[in-house]
């Protein structure tokens, strides 16, 4: 059964008692006079798709020099059911504003070494190893506007976590954390504008994870003192607070809200197998090779009134942009004392990768895109096969497994990116599907160049005595935006 007042329906349904809701009339005495107060609630309009609910309230009474005369005063007032999409930027008891929401990142990527499950034997000839991760920097900023706006960035440097078998804590270097905030709300302590930089912890002592056996040493070395890590957040951009995600970066000054996060690695994060009468390997190899490893997370309010057909006002648009640079990443090398086969230095490269994802949301927003170039190489047995990274879908590489004996020392060193005729190592695709204006969502996601695993074995007169897996992704870029219109 629908009710109705004045027209209206109702919304009802089957509640617990609220007053003023139910019952919606009630009565109260005030210095001798009763008066009556009935509450009304009905759908705006006749409409329950929009949230918008009118509420009217009217106290009636008798009473004064006319006692049988009746008295009423009737209010009306307009609510939104549903509320506002974001409380923490709604500080004011007015109707809803338009809300944008930006998110640029790159989630923590690297190498993770741990024992491969491939052969039951431990990771490292029974050394207490449990997993050991080296990572590339990474960060995130990100902002929210309606009545006011919030911002904030994170960076985190480049570093190394390793857990032994025996306890259940990791131990870290590197791996420092700026976070920048700032809020547009006056009820708020924060401030309109902050800047931070992650702490050079300096000199840490990298570890030796030594085999039981006494053939084969692990060494995880981390360059991390040396990496910058910058965190900004504003509430209005200008001339020195709002830089934009390019590697030559432009700021911005149009005193809008803008949170940017900028990473730079510059020494090499290693991890290096020592094995007895054959040398080093270098297992896992994270440098800034020739072009350098760095990144950039920024999200931007855009808000034209000059007329541009681009985000104009007053609701405009939201913008996420997430910008990183790869220089050099090697996986599989082989001991300096092993000869290999002519021009092998690792199974896998991967050089010189640049990504850029990008998405607006809103009124008059840019098409979501993604960008990316460099070379993925691949030992194919007797040379390199170069694979351009720039391609949007994932492809398996069909690595042959590369297997090298030394009799002076009987080791055997197997290195293998395939579980029998299936290929564990590939490329990481990328989207950025179409939103045309005004846009409600958009996105744009860019995997890791290469996900997946090589395992790495050395078995000495017939004993295993390296048992390694080492997962690859390097982490996937996302730049995300939403826009609820009013």
């Amino acid at each position: 059964t629908d009710y109705r007042y004045k027209g209206e329906r109702i919304p009802h349904g089957d509640n617990a008692p609220v007053v003023p809701l139910v019952p919606h009339r009630v009565t109260q005495v005030l210095d001798g006079t009763t008066y009556t107060v009935a509450v009304y609630v009905t759908y705006l309009n006749d409409d329950e798709t929009t949230g918008a609910l009118r509420v009217t309230a009217i106290t009636s009474w008798t009473g004064g020099t006319r006692a049988t005369l009746v008295r009423q005063v009737e209010v009306q007032t307009i609510v939104d059911a549903l509320g506002c999409e974001s409380g923490s930027t709604h500080p004011f008891a007015a109707p809803c504003q338009p809300f944008l929401y930006a998110t640029a990142s790159t989630a923590p990527g690297g190498v993770t070494i741990s024992a491969s499950a491939i052969d039951p034997a431990p990771a490292l000839g029974g050394a207490p190893f449990d997993r050991a991760v080296l990572s590339l920097p990474n960060q995130s900023s990100n902002l929210q506007s309606e009545q006011s706006s919030a911002s904030q960035s994170r960076v985190t440097t480049s570093g190394i976590g390793y857990r032994s078998a025996s306890t259940d804590n990791d131990t870290m270097l590197g791996l420092q954390t700026a976070f920048a905030s700032a809020d547009s709300d006056p009820s708020q302590v924060r401030q309109d504008y902050d800047e931070e930089s992650a702490a050079n912890p300096g000199p840490e002592a990298s570890p030796d994870i030594v085999g039981t056996n006494g053939t084969a040493t692990l060494k995880l070395t981390t360059g991390h003192v040396n990496d910058s890590a910058h965190a900004q957040a504003t509430s209005f951009a200008t001339a020195t607070r709002c830089p934009n995600e390019l590697s030559s970066p432009t700021y911005l000054t149009d005193n809008q809200s803008c949170a940017t996060g900028t990473t730079s690695q510059v020494a090499t994060t290693t991890a290096a197998l020592t094995l007895a009468g054959l040398g080093t390997a270098n297992v896992a190899v994270l440098s800034a090779g020739a072009t350098g490893t760095n990144g950039s997370a920024h999200a931007k309010r855009t808000l034209n009134t000059n007329g541009s057909a681009s985000c104009p006002a007053p609701d405009g648009c939201v913008r996420a942009a997430i910008r990183r640079s790869i220089g050099f990443v090697g996986l599989g090398g082989l001991p300096t004392g092993l000869v290999g086969p002519l021009g092998f230095d690792y199974l896998v490269k991967i050089q010189g990768i640049n990504t850029t994802a990008t998405a607006e949301a809103g009124v008059g927003n840019a098409p979501a895109t993604v960008t990316r170039a460099g070379t993925i190489s691949y030992w194919n047995g007797t040379a390199y096969v170069a694979v351009d990274a720039s391609a949007s879908a994932s492809a398996p590489l069909p690595i042959p497994t590369v297997s090298l004996t030394d009799p002076l020392t009987s080791t055997t060193i197997t290195i293998s990116a395939s579980t029998g005729a299936t290929a564990s190592l590939a490329t990481g695709g990328w989207d950025a599907p179409a939103c045309a204006s005004p846009c409600a969502a958009a996105a744009a996601h860019a995997n890791s160049p290469v996900i997946g695993d090589i395992t790495y074995r050395v078995v000495v007169a017939g004993r295993t005595v390296v048992n390694l897996n080492l997962h690859v992704d390097l982490g996937t870029l996302t730049a995300s935006t939403t826009y609820t219109a009013i």
